[in-house]
């Protein structure tokens, strides 16, 4: 986009996209953002202001991942309109590790850990490396705003610190499980079939948080998909391809665990024999 045609477009809030054509207050009157006039009247990924990871500096790092986090959980549509491309990617990396650590602590904690649950483990990171992946590659593809300011590349490192920040979900799976796509089971779904709200019912409180974790997974993911995309088509094809992901990442921890398993399988045949 020229300059002419970003001069000729109506100024826009930064953090709410809020029409400021006529604004006479330094202020945004929607969300309160101190106007910079200059970067108002642009509409490329330049204008973005950034997660508190990107503006971060000295010791404020410290609390710049769990800021960045906290936007992105309860606030996710402030936070795909923010989101740079440039961003550094520490702090998604951070979440991340940090995600997977507290997945692991019970085990740790208990000292239950054993060949089996390193074969779990492996199991589970082989797919969660499969779901970013695939999510991070597809979504690049679908999402290119009308501007066509982001090549394929800087789209991909966009949708890979997102994904990185979403795998703070992961943190409960050893209390409600990890969500199953592969087809036939879908183990996070219809949480009204083990629900009853009668006098004595019965309830599965696992699959309501499974579920509702999941969910909010998927929402984050779509509604940075509605915010950094114009094409509609596009944004009815991320549905499916969150869920697809999901499953190609089920069934690469299935063949991962299978891998680790089939050792075991030929040295006990050969004992039998």
């Amino acid at each position: 986009m020229n300059r002419e045609r970003r001069k000729a477009l109506p100024p826009t809030c930064l953090c709410c996209e809020y029409n400021l054509s006529g604004l006479v207050s330094p202020r945004c009157p929607e969300c309160g953002w101190i106007v910079d006039w200059a970067l108002a009247y642009t509409n490329d990924e330049q204008r973005r202001t950034g997660t508190p990871a990107h503006r971060a500096r000295g010791w404020h790092r410290l609390w710049a991942a769990p800021a960045a986090l906290g936007l992105m959980l309860f606030r996710p549509i402030a936070f795909a309109r923010r989101l740079r491309y440039d961003e550094p990617l520490w702090a998604a990396f951070a979440v991340a590790a940090a995600s997977c650590l507290f997945a692991v602590a019970p085990f740790l904690i208990s000292g239950r850990i054993g060949k089996s649950d390193l074969c779990w483990g492996m199991t589970y990171a082989s797919g969660m490396m499969a779901c970013i992946l695939t999510n991070s590659a597809v979504l690049a593809t679908f999402c290119q705003d009308r501007s066509k300011t982001l090549s394929w590349p800087q789209r991909f490192r966009l949708l890979l610190e997102v994904s990185l920040y979403a795998t703070c979900f992961v943190a409960t799976w050893p209390y409600f499980g990890a969500p199953l796509t592969d087809g036939w089971h879908l183990n996070f779904l219809f949480p009204v079939y083990t629900l009853d709200l009668r006098p004595g019912g019965r309830c599965d409180p696992q699959l309501l948080g499974r579920t509702a974790f999941f969910l909010w997974w998927t929402a984050i993911l779509l509604s940075f998909v509605c915010v950094r995309t114009r094409r509609t088509w596009a944004k009815i094809l991320c549905v499916p391809t969150i869920y697809g992901a999901s499953s190609l990442a089920y069934w690469i921890g299935y063949l991962t665990y299978w891998s680790f398993s089939i050792p075991k399988l030929v040295s006990l045949a050969a004992g039998l024999w």
